[in-house]
């Protein structure tokens, strides 16, 4: 698992932090430094990251809200297919890349699907129709897909956890979504 470290008293870190607070609308930085000086819990998330100069680890404590989604949503095509290069030299979106977000915004809508500002973690359960596959082929569209349904920017995502079952009969994506303090 990639490791980072966000420190409000490094100056980057800092306009980094309060840039996303500008675009979501609340003071990460103070959030931020409030979940560090709390004390951990059976609920809290810790990650273990090291500095920039990698001198020494540093806990981050991340807990959980009351606020959390629940949904299923179908199985995603890969993102080798989803995307092409355009005359103009950009990637674009293939036409089953549009249905796809277009499908995922749909049903998300219609099971309750709410846009969490702040920091947020994730848990996708990728049921695949066969053994073969790249798990992370699949979890690319599904994040584009909830962008502006589930999150505002994919820079909110802290923390996230995908695992893969098999279901021949119903290939599927069962997905997990909660704020963390």
């Amino acid at each position: 698992m990639p490791s980072f470290r966000l420190d409000p008293a490094n100056e980057k870190d800092r306009e980094f932090l309060e840039k996303i607070g500008k675009r979501v609308g609340k003071d990460i930085v103070g959030d931020f430094v409030r979940a560090r000086n709390r004390s951990s819990s059976l609920s809290s998330r810790i990650l273990k990251a090291e500095n920039r100069d990698n001198k020494r680890p540093q806990e981050i404590n991340y807990e959980r809200t009351d606020k959390i989604m629940q949904f299923t949503l179908p199985y995603p095509p890969s993102t080798n297919n989803l995307y092409y290069t355009g005359k103009d030299g950009k990637r674009h979106l293939t036409g089953e890349g549009k249905e796809y977000k277009k499908t995922v915004a749909t049903l998300a809508h219609q099971q309750k699907a709410f846009l969490m500002s702040g920091t947020i973690a994730f848990e996708l359960h990728i049921f695949r129709p066969r053994r073969i596959g790249d798990t992370s082929n699949r979890l690319k569209i599904v994040e584009d897909a909830l962008k502006q349904v589930a999150w505002y920017d994919d820079e909110q995502v802290a923390e996230f956890h995908v695992y893969r079952h098999l279901s021949r009969k119903n290939p599927r994506i069962e997905m997990k979504i909660w704020q963390v303090k």
